[in-house]
């Protein structure tokens, strides 16, 4: 953190002038609040600044606890104090430190941190000046990493807003975004190639007048009017097949789905992905026209079969019925054999040429 490393040195080397200390510290909260680490730590003797020490919860509850509720620690005696004697063999002595002054971060509603002032040498008293100081270079240590967090948290909030412009600019979908007034808030790349009309022409215009037909205009006024009125939205989150408008006023068939609302401050925004499906459509109709034309075949070639079948053959079968029982007669002159034997043979024979066509 930038604040961190140029304002919080600047600010204990400050401190530990004015109030006339050896040490001066500021220590922050893990995230898990079981321990607090040196951030920075200023020795005014050797103009040195140090960091990296960790000091536990479980090895100092006692302090741990005055931290988290005291306005301030102000131990005069720091070997003898309640807060900070747990504190008197482990650190106080080796580092001679016998008075501490300490003031709680308070930051979004709890305590971040610590800034630590120690004095090397005997017991000392502090006075309520220096205790007034000091609470106020706390304040400015907190607004220092107030305005980091909300430099960061804008940075961050760029970085995701900036992705999220991408990834919408990208897809393969139209992207449009309406607010509570129904006017045009987001058009992405693929919007413009789908409708024909870039952002600059769309934005604050409303949707109703731009890409909806004239005919399902007073429905989506209609619609938008009960949802801020009720919070009725049958259509969110369902995929609909809908027609829209694109630039040269014609009419195209699409696929629509309508994101959940999101509610800002007094408005909302409506969110909806939008594809073009002129071209399945299109396909759709052709495989349809495609099935009734061979629909219609296959009832040409059922009549076709029926007709061949009832017409030519069934008739077929009694001639050559009928030839097989005259050749059986014994009064027929030869002539006469001779035409039902050219019968019978004419006949076979159209009846496997039939045969094989059915």
């Amino acid at each position: 953190n930038q604040i961190l490393e140029d304002r919080v040195p600047e600010i204990l080397e400050t401190c530990a002038q004015t109030i006339g200390v050896r040490r001066a510290s500021m220590w922050q909260f893990a995230e898990d609040r079981a321990a607090i680490h040196c951030v920075d730590l200023y020795d005014l003797e050797t103009r040195q600044h140090t960091s990296g020490q960790t000091i536990r919860r479980v090895d100092f509850p006692a302090y741990f606890s005055a931290i988290e509720h005291a306005r301030l620690i102000a131990a005069n005696d720091a070997h003898k104090d309640p807060s900070t004697r747990d504190f008197s063999v482990p650190y106080l002595k080796p580092n001679g430190i016998g008075a501490m002054l300490d003031i709680p971060l308070h930051q979004n509603q709890s305590v971040s941190g610590i800034m630590c002032l120690e004095h090397v040498g005997d017991a000392r008293h502090w006075t309520a000046e220096e205790q007034n100081f000091t609470l106020s270079v706390a304040n400015l240590i907190v607004l220092a990493l107030t305005d980091a967090d909300r430099r960061e948290a804008n940075s961050r909030l760029a970085e995701s807003e900036s992705r999220a412009r991408q990834i919408i600019d990208s897809a393969h979908d139209a992207f449009i975004g309406m607010n509570s007034d129904g006017e045009i808030v987001t058009w992405n790349a693929q919007a413009a190639k789908t409708f024909g009309r870039k952002a600059e022409e769309v934005l604050g215009k409303k949707l109703a007048e731009t890409i909806i037909p004239h005919a399902f205009r007073e429905g989506h006024r209609r619609g938008l009017r009960r949802f801020l009125e009720s919070g009725e939205a049958p259509v969110v989150n369902q995929t609909l097949e809908l027609t829209a408008l694109n630039r040269e006023g014609t009419e195209f068939p699409i696929e629509i789905t309508i994101t959940n609302p999101i509610r800002s401050n007094h408005s909302y925004f409506f969110g909806a992905f939008i594809r073009d499906i002129s071209t399945r459509k299109q396909r759709e109709a052709e495989l349809k026209q495609a099935k009734e034309s061979a629909e219609a075949a296959t009832h040409a070639k059922s009549d076709f079969l029926a007709n061949m079948s009832h017409e030519l053959r069934t008739p077929l079968n009694g001639v050559l019925g009928y030839a097989q029982l005259m050749q059986r007669s014994q009064t027929l002159t030869a002539d006469q054999r001779e035409s039902l034997d050219a019968i019978s043979k004419c006949g076979s024979h159209l009846l496997d040429l039939i045969n094989d066509i059915l």
